[in-house]
């Protein structure tokens, strides 16, 4: 396994698990460029795995919004980088101190992962759930 920052991200996109919504965002948005940093998980054949993205909304006061994508091989071994990912997670909120996330409220099985990964819902707007997570 290897976590790289990566530059750009056009081509891994291609191999993430993504929704409508996210394509349509990923369509309009250069995440990357958006972003301050992004980390790509990769397996030992250099797959990506699971990419994260920290990008900050013009609003003082606001944490980080942390951004995460899914890649198709994950499903080859998802326990596995279950734990990675999890690892993973860890790095930039122990950067900025705390991050939030945001899911879609229709997104019930995105819920349950973003709880996995250590996130707690801390307000709602129209359609999405905003979760937290703080370093400890």
């Amino acid at each position: 396994m290897k976590i790289e920052i990566a530059e750009e991200i056009g081509d891994e996109l291609k191999n993430c698990i993504i929704s409508k919504e996210w394509k349509d965002i990923c369509a309009n948005f250069d995440l990357a460029e958006l972003s301050d940093v992004v980390w790509v998980l990769r397996n030992n054949r250099g797959d990506p795995i699971f990419i994260i993205g920290v990008f900050q909304f013009s609003m003082v006061g606001l944490p980080p919004t942390l951004w995460l994508l899914l890649c198709e091989q994950f499903e080859e071994r998802p326990i596995k980088y279950l734990r990675e990912v999890r690892e993973l997670i860890n790095v930039p909120v122990n950067v900025y101190g705390r991050v939030e996330a945001r899911v879609y409220k229709n997104n019930i099985e995105a819920q349950k992962f973003i709880g996995y990964l250590g996130f707690e819902a801390v307000r709602e707007t129209d359609k999405e759930i905003v979760y937290r997570m703080e370093a400890i």
